[in-house]
């Protein structure tokens, strides 16, 4: 038996009804649903979320976390910077490099 364009049409038809069948198994399978038991409660705790981090970007300076003296404090750029402190290897090196000169 020769294959010709009417066996082509065929065979394209049943591919694709095979993979209509396959998509529509495969979706209906999936849990779509997007509407939990407490909604308004995850929404509300959402918005409050939102609220703050839009709040944290418009402070003129932002702010970071660092550990101090193993407490957690709330530092901003300026602060964080006047409190680190240079590893002694950059300091050593520093002074090398000045009494080079």
């Amino acid at each position: 038996m020769k294959f010709h364009w009417g066996h082509g049409i065929f065979l394209f038809y049943v591919v694709f009804v095979a993979s209509l069948v396959t998509v529509v198994i495969k979706s209906r399978q999936f849990d779509n649903s997007l509407v939990t038991e407490e909604y308004y409660a995850r929404d509300l705790n959402y918005q409050q979320e939102y609220d703050r981090r839009m709040n944290s970007k418009s402070l003129a300076e932002p702010l970071s976390i660092m550990r101090v003296n193993g407490q957690y404090q709330l530092l901003s750029l300026r602060e964080k910077t006047r409190m680190w402190k240079a590893p002694s290897y950059y300091t050593a090196r520093v002074a090398s490099m000045t009494t080079a000169y």
